[in-house]
C-alpha cells in the first residue's frame, strides 16, 4: 500500500505546476531516514495537499493486515511488528473482513475436497477399516 501511496504522489507531484511544487516526491528511501516527528508533518503536508487520509500508523495496521491476507503466520506479523505480545497483533493491528473469512473458508472447502475421496470410495474404506476390527467392538460403548 505504501508504494501505491508513492506512487500515486509522484504522479500528483510530477503533473503540478512547477511553481506550486513546494518539496520534491517522497522516496521510501528518505521516508526510512525521517524521524517520527518529520514523517507525521509530511503526512499532515500530503493530507492537506491531496485530501487524503493517511498516516504512517495507518499505513503499519494495513501493513499487517495484508500480511496475514498474503498468509503469513500470526507469529511472524508479530515479530515484524516488534509486538511482545501476540494479542495486540491480533486485536490491534489486524483489520481482516468477512469477505476475507469466506475466501479463507472456500478455500478450506477446497482443498478438504481435493483431498477426499469420492463418498462411495469413502464409505468402502470405512467399511474395510472397521471390518477389521469388528463393528460392534469399535461403535458399542467400552464399560
Amino acid at each position: 500500500m505504501l508504494g501505491d501511496y508513492l506512487d500515486f504522489l509522484r504522479s500528483y507531484f510530477s503533473a503540478a505546476q512547477p511553481e506550486e511544487q513546494v518539496t520534491p516526491p517522497p522516496t521510501a528511501e528518505s521516508l526510512a531516514n525521517k524521524d517520527i516527528d518529520d514523517v507525521d508533518s509530511l503526512f499532515r503536508r500530503l493530507r492537506k495537499k491531496t485530501g487524503i487520509y493517511v498516516t504512517a500508523h495507518l499505513l503499519r495496521h494495513s501493513h499487517a493486515t495484508n500480511l496475514v491476507r498474503a498468509g503469513w503466520d500470526m507469529s511472524y506479523v508479530q515479530k515484524r511488528l516488534g509486538h511482545s505480545d501476540i494479542q495486540t497483533t491480533i486485536n490491534t493491528y489486524v483489520h481482516l473482513l468477512d469477505d476475507d473469512l469466506k475466501a479463507e473458508y472456500q478455500k478450506y472447502l477446497e482443498q478438504r475436497n481435493l483431498n477426499l475421496p469420492s463418498s462411495e470410495t469413502r464409505d468402502s474404506h470405512i467399511d474395510s477399516y472397521l471390518s477389521c476390527f469388528g463393528t460392534s467392538d469399535i461403535l458399542s460403548p467400552k464399560v
